[in-house]
């Protein structure tokens, strides 16, 4: 039995409309063009490192019409796979469902659509020789409710081949929005397949060791919601190792948060100040990948950083930043800054979650719910600091702050073995993010 290499793609929604930026014609371009892009660099990362195929786990285009423009980009992209000897395997999905509206292509020969009745087994040829199966099945509709795993089993006939699910689905215990083609990991195990290649769920997991199975997440972040580079696995088998991953970065638009607290700053020009060190520290974080020894290539550049700032804590800007147009004139003076900026980097908008500061001791000695929290939160401070000042352990006093639900867990024979004795730092930690938790809960607005 024979090594593999192949790539695994899913929900590559492409010609996704960007909304929201009429007004900034040069980032509409740029998002517009972002998954295009990304599936050059999906087909141009295939050749280059000499895959046997590739597999796409459905959503290749945003909508059931799917724009000619996403027909034919994808088409040229299995035409210049087809040339360098790759097969590609494809099953739809929700969004672009085998009974849509989406314009009949006639596809190189290295392309292979799993139809919608059935499960189909596809052997992948190589040198004349079957080195592995493909077992798939498209979507025959928008809202597939039908547990489609279950319909997977194993060719026992051809055990010594490495066989492949692809699936567009939702297993029951990762989190998704819309659950179509819902399945257990249970139904995935009794399949008997070798490697799941998912689609649908747009994070990046894994969701079984054995059977290796496995979302990719989509190749470029469509949205807020969808931080974080976005790309493609490399998947590689040998019969003595099994299968093993590579993640690889396809995306060139890169959304991410970043939450800038407001309790140090004690100036708007040194908030400010903050603000641009943490946004050059995120357009960093995210580097060419060193050269790969075997093929020679890099990661691909980030084009444009998509970020939302999140002001949070407490402190005197709080009233500066809610006056009348303070954070949008806040957030103009960012995008100024970094207008000239490479790669690109747009603030989309500034949310506010920060609060005025507060008063702790009127606040404490309140005749109210909260007075009362606060009340009981300075006593285990107080104890802790008499802990401290005695030199006795603190485990008392955690088990004390942990007690009730968490009692169990703390009494367990097995569990005292496991946990360490908390240090007075971590839990002076947890009682200040009590004190401020309860403060955003039950001040009054």
């Amino acid at each position: 039995m024979n090594s593999l290499r192949f790539f695994h793609a899913a929900d590559l929604h492409l010609d996704t409309p960007f909304k929201g930026l009429s007004g900034t014609p040069h980032m509409a371009t740029t998002l517009h063009a972002a998954t295009f892009t990304a599936l050059e660099r999906l087909t141009s990362l295939c050749i280059a490192r000499r895959a046997d195929f590739l597999l796409v786990a459905g959503d290749i285009y945003n909508h059931e019409e799917g724009s000619l423009k996403a027909q034919f980009a994808l088409r040229d992209a299995c035409e210049k796979l087809h040339a360098a000897g790759i097969g590609v395997f494809i099953v739809h999905g929700n969004h672009d469902f085998a009974g849509s509206r989406i314009t009949r292509m006639q596809w190189p020969p290295n392309v292979v659509i799993f139809g919608t009745d059935n499960v189909e087994t596809v052997p992948v040829v190589r040198s004349g020789k079957e080195v592995a199966l493909i077992h798939g099945i498209s979507h025959a509709a928008r809202n597939e409710r039908s547990n489609m795993a279950r319909r997977f089993t194993r060719d026992t006939s051809r055990a010594d081949l490495p066989q492949i699910g692809l699936l567009h689905c939702t297993v029951a215990s990762v989190a998704a929005a819309d659950r179509y083609a819902p399945c257990t990991a249970e139904d995935l195990k009794a399949a008997g397949m070798d490697y799941w290649a998912l689609g649908h769920v747009h994070e990046r997991q894994t969701v079984l060791q054995t059977p290796l199975s496995v979302y990719p997440g989509n190749i470029q972040g469509l949205h807020i919601n969808e931080t974080g580079p976005r790309g493609c696995y490399e998947v590689t088998y040998a019969p003595e190792d099994g299968f093993s991953l590579r993640f690889h970065r396809l995306g060139p638009v890169v959304w991410e948060r970043l939450n800038v607290s407001i309790d140090t700053p004690a100036t708007l020009d040194a908030l400010e100040e903050e603000i641009h060190r943490r946004i050059a520290a995120c357009c960093n974080a995210v580097q060419k990948a060193p050269q790969d020894e075997e093929s020679g290539s890099t990661e691909p550049p980030v084009e444009a950083w998509m970020l939302r700032l999140t002001l949070e804590g407490r402190g005197p800007l709080n009233q500066p930043l809610r006056a009348a147009g303070g954070h949008e004139e806040l957030t103009e003076r960012l995008r100024t800054a970094w207008a000239d900026a490479s790669p690109t980097v747009w603030i989309k908008d500034i949310d506010l979650r920060c609060r005025p500061e507060a008063d702790m001791e009127a606040l404490r000695s309140g005749d109210n719910l909260l007075g009362e929290t606060l009340r009981l939160v300075q006593q285990a401070r107080d104890a802790l600091e008499h802990c401290s000042a005695e030199n006795g352990s603190t485990a008392t006093v955690a088990q004390e702050l942990l007690s009730g639900p968490l009692a169990p867990l703390f009494a367990a024979p097995q569990a005292k073995r496991l946990l360490d004795e908390p240090d007075t730092a971590a839990l002076h930690d947890l009682l200040d993010s009590v004190e401020m938790t309860c403060l955003d809960l039950l001040e009054a607005r």
